[in-house]
């Protein structure tokens, strides 16, 4: 069984407008019966919202003008929030979710809050609805580029590719997660040990160059024409740094000089046990140490990206690539870029944190769709992209003929819009900042005014602009609000 969204699939019409915008839709489906010619279609009806303007949104969103009725319904269950910047935005939407939340027929699962992107948010929003007391569950995960494991196993590869460069030298002498160095010491102080190893390295002042520290450690500890407390000091010191260094060197030598991704894996992760990064022993569920999980979980997560980019190359090419270090360092930074580290997956009684992505076929009672700037919601072309889904007839759109590659990307973004703000069945709340960080006014997205617009001239959504003078919220008039509302932000 498979499943589309079934708009744009019941009406061939193009007069409402909104052809192009479903086209992918359509244009799979005539793919599908044209490969499967008895394949039975069950076209169900569309979602029915029990508020008159969540339906009316879902009916003539994106339609043509004159499609959009003069007198369109009561805009109730819509809300637009004009803040004065992406903090005040934050704290609205945290203040009606918990006025939301007060009522005990309201439950944080039945909540969701939305944003196009969470990579740079999330830290704001967790703080804001922690101050709130707002039980919550971000979506958005680690890259596995953030992580130490990822970072210690860049850090070694580059210090044996670039022969043992100052600075690398210093950054890995420091790093903790390289735990058989631990046991390496002569009076049982971990942080002597470290401590020696960075002094000599420092001493040294040497760019770079594995043998010729090892040949400065070693004049230091044969200097025996002087007696003195700092040479005797400092040849104690070169003897614990090379104890060290010589086990590690020893297993950068073997490493290979080419490989491919599975010998790789396989050498690096016999680097990492020798080196103390993971345990020599099976990883159990039982184990308390949370840094361990950690970086067996992350270990995990790169094994599996590194073997899934062999497995494509594989069915490209018939003998698997072999690539030096150089090479493997490369794929290595994709992989991390583009890996999730696995995140607390316990949603149970929590508001629920999303990017637009990953929202797009969630439904919820109460949704918060928010940052509706022209810059986070905005078309990819110059020009409006409502051009792009108007000027289209229906035969070009069915056999995207005349679709280029452009114009489909206004097309999915406008498809990704209509797909969040009919995701909510009671209430749904847009918002945007309305000035950045100089004071400097901001445009809302071009999609969040065609939402407006679908509303004809006599009804629009109730918009609030909030403002922070003396740390107070502020009503101000607006363009043209025939029936705007005032309200007042919901307590506490």
């Amino acid at each position: 069984a498979l499943t589309l969204d079934c708009e744009g699939l019941e009406s061939d019409d193009p007069a409402t407008g909104r052809m192009l915008l479903f086209s992918k839709n359509k244009a799979t489906l005539n793919r599908l019966q044209s490969t499967f010619p008895n394949m039975e279609v069950d076209i169900e009806g569309n979602s029915q919202f029990p508020s008159a303007g969540l339906q009316h949104l879902a009916d003539h969103l994106f339609c043509e003008p004159h499609n959009t009725s003069e007198s369109a319904p009561n805009c109730s269950g819509m809300e637009i929030i004009a803040a004065s910047s992406v903090q005040q935005e934050l704290e609205e939407v945290a203040q009606r979710i918990k006025a939301l939340l007060s009522n005990d027929r309201v439950h944080p699962q039945e909540i969701a809050i939305v944003f196009r992107s969470l990579d740079e948010l999330t830290p704001r929003i967790r703080e804001v609805l922690t101050d709130y007391g707002i039980p919550h569950h971000i979506e958005s995960q680690a890259r596995l580029a953030t992580c130490p494991l990822y970072r210690t196993l860049v850090s070694l590869l580059r210090l044996h590719a670039e022969d043992w460069p100052f600075a690398l030298l210093l950054e890995v002498a420091n790093n903790h997660l390289i735990s058989s160095w631990d046991a390496l010491t002569t009076e049982g102080s971990t942080t002597a040990a470290r401590a020696s190893l960075e002094r000599c390295i420092r001493s040294a002042q040497l760019p770079g160059g594995r043998q010729l520290l090892f040949d400065q450690l070693q004049r230091w500890i044969e200097n025996t024409e002087t007696s003195s407390s700092y040479t005797q000091q400092l040849s104690s010191q070169a003897q614990l740094s090379l104890q060290l260094l010589e086990p590690l060197a020893t297993s950068f030598d073997q490493l290979p000089r080419e490989a491919t991704l599975s010998q790789w894996i396989r050498e690096l992760e016999k680097l990492l046990v020798e080196i103390g990064v993971i345990p020599d022993k099976p990883f159990t569920s039982e184990i308390d140490n949370s840094t361990e999980r950690a970086i067996h979980s992350s270990w995990q997560v790169l094994k599996r990206g590194l073997k899934a980019i062999e497995s494509l190359d594989s069915q490209i090419e018939s003998n698997p690539i072999a690539v030096n270090i150089t090479g493997f360092l490369e794929i290595l930074e994709t992989t991390a870029r583009d890996q999730r580290l696995p995140g607390n997956s316990n949603q149970v009684g929590c508001v629920r944190v999303f990017s637009s992505e990953s929202a797009r076929h969630v439904t919820v009672k109460y949704l918060f769709l928010g940052g509706l700037s022209e810059q986070s919601f905005a078309s990819v072309a110059e020009r409006n992209p409502l051009f792009d889904v108007r000027r289209f007839d229906q035969q070009s759109i069915v056999q995207q003929s005349n679709v280029s590659e452009q114009e489909q990307l206004n097309t999915d973004s406008l498809q990704l819009f209509y797909e969040l703000v009919t995701r909510a069945t009671h209430q749904l709340t847009l918002s945007y900042p309305a000035l950045d960080a100089k004071g400097q006014p901001l445009s809302p997205s071009p999609l969040l005014v065609e939402l407006k617009r679908c509303f004809g001239t006599t009804n629009k959504p109730q918009k609030k602009t909030t403002h922070t003078q003396n740390h107070t919220t502020q009503n101000q008039p607006q363009p043209n609000p025939p029936n705007t509302k005032q309200t007042q932000p919901p307590p506490n």
